[in-house]
């Protein structure tokens, strides 16, 4: 369970980190327009989609690991 939870603590910190390069990214790219604010937005969705998807994945492995258990 020790893993399960040193993968659950790093999805979200790794989308906090890659967050902040993106906004870096993007106060760099400031003269472009708001394009980098909407590809920002973008990608935030779809790391929070992932993380949410193999959070449930990995919650739907481990139920199943407790039946097959008892």
């Amino acid at each position: 369970m020790k893993d399960g939870q040193n993968a659950y603590l790093l999805y979200p910190i790794l989308s906090i980190v890659m967050a902040i390069f993106s906004v870096i990214w993007a106060c760099q790219r400031v003269e472009a327009g708001y394009l980098p604010i909407i590809y920002f937005f973008l990608f935030v969705i779809c790391t929070q989609g992932l993380a949410h998807l193999i959070k449930k994945r990995r919650f739907r492995a481990y139920m199943l690991l407790e039946t097959i258990q008892q």
